[in-house]
C-alpha cells in the first residue's frame, strides 16, 4: 500500500510531498489476516496522511471480507479519500478530489492485477485494474474538475531498477491524457524520475517507482525508498502551473535484530554505525 501526504507553503509556491509512504502489503495483509490493523492506521495518521491508496496486487489476498473490513476501518478515520478499492459501485464512480490553498487535486489509481484472484463477478468495480480504455475515460472525466491530476500506477517488474518498456509506453499515454504527476509503485526498489512532454506541450512529472518506504523485506536494494517532493508555481490570472523544483529524498528502512522495530531514516542521516547494526 502507499499513502499520500501533503506539505504546503505560502502561495504562489505550493510545496508537496507525494507518495509519502509505500507500505508493503505482506506485513499487513498476509501476516495479519488481510485487515488494516489499528497500529497500521495509527502509523498512517502519524505521518499526517490525507489519502490512502489500496490498489495493489495484494488487494484481494484475503478476499472480499478482508478488503471490505479494511475499507470500513479506514473510512472510520475520516481520510479525505481512499483510492483504488471500493465498497460500492457508487464509491468507485465518485471523484477523488482534495482542495488545499485554493488548488484542487484529483487522484486516480490502478493496479496491474490481484495475484491471480479474480474480481467478484458482480463487483467488477471493487479494485481499479489497469485498463487503458477505462483509464482514459476516467481521466477525461476527472481532468476538468481539478487543477492538478495525480495518477498512481501499481506496475512494473519487481526488483528491477529501470522501468520496463510497458511502463514507459503507458506513462506517455497517461501524460498525453492529461496527468500532471504519475506515481509508480510495486517494484519494491527505486526507479528513475523524469519529465515527460505531453502532446499539448505541457510537462508531466513521472516517478516510475518510489521503492519501499517501510517494509520487512531484507534485500539490500529494498531497504532504500524515496519521498517524492515538488514545488508547483501558480501565477494569478493564468491557467495551469509550472514545476519549479522536484526531486526524491532517499530514505532507509532501518531495523535491528529480529526486525520487529522499524525506523525510517533519511539516507543523509544514515551512519556507518547504523549500517553495522542494520
Amino acid at each position: 500500500f502507499f499513502v499520500v501526504g501533503f506539505f504546503f507553503s505560502d502561495s504562489p509556491v505550493l510545496q508537496m510531498a507525494l507518495g509519502v509512504a509505500v507500505i508493503i502489503g505482506y506485513s499487513m495483509i498476509v501476516m495479519h489476516g488481510g485487515l488494516w490493523q489499528s497500529a497500521t492506521i495509527a502509523l498512517v495518521l502519524l505521518i499526517n496522511t490525507l489519502l490512502v491508496n489500496l490498489a495493489t496486487n495484494h488487494s484481494l489476498d484475503k478476499g472480499q471480507t478482508g478488503l471490505l473490513t479494511s475499507l470500513e476501518a479506514l473510512d472510520a478515520q475520516g481520510f479525505d479519500a481512499v483510492l483504488g478499492c471500493f465498497a460500492s459501485e457508487e464509491e468507485s464512480a465518485a471523484p477523488a478530489l482534495v482542495e488545499k490553498q485554493g488548488v484542487t487535486f484529483g487522484f486516480l489509481s490502478y493496479t496491474y492485477g490481484t495475484n491471480g484472484i479474480p474480481l467478484p463477478s458482480d463487483k467488477p468495480w471493487m479494485v481499479s485494474l489497469i485498463d487503458e480504455e477505462k483509464i482514459e475515460s476516467d481521466m477525461a472525466s476527472l481532468r476538468p474538475q481539478c487543477d492538478v491530476l495525480i495518477v498512481s500506477m501499481h506496475w512494473g517488474i519487481e526488483y528491477q531498477t529501470t522501468p520496463s518498456d510497458e511502463q514507459r509506453a503507458l506513462a506517455q499515454k497517461l501524460a498525453d491524457w492529461g496527468a500532471d504527476i504519475i506515481i509508480g509503485t510495486h517494484p519494491h526498489v527505486l526507479q528513475p524520475m523524469e519529465m515527460l512532454t505531453r502532446q499539448d506541450g505541457g510537462q508531466t512529472l513521472c516517478v516510475y517507482s518510489l521503492g519501499n518506504f517501510v517494509s520487512g523485506q531484507h534485500r539490500l536494494d529494498t531497504m532504500l525508498g524515496g519521498m517524492l517532493w515538488c514545488e508547483l508555481v501558480f501565477t494569478p490570472g493564468e491557467e495551469g502551473f509550472a514545476f519549479e523544483n522536484a526531486g526524491i529524498m532517499p530514505v532507509v528502512t532501518y531495523f535491528e535484530g529480529n526486525g520487529r522495530a522499524f525506523d525510517i531514516i533519511p539516507l543523509s542521516d544514515y551512519t556507518p554505525e547504523m549500517a553495522e547494526k542494520h
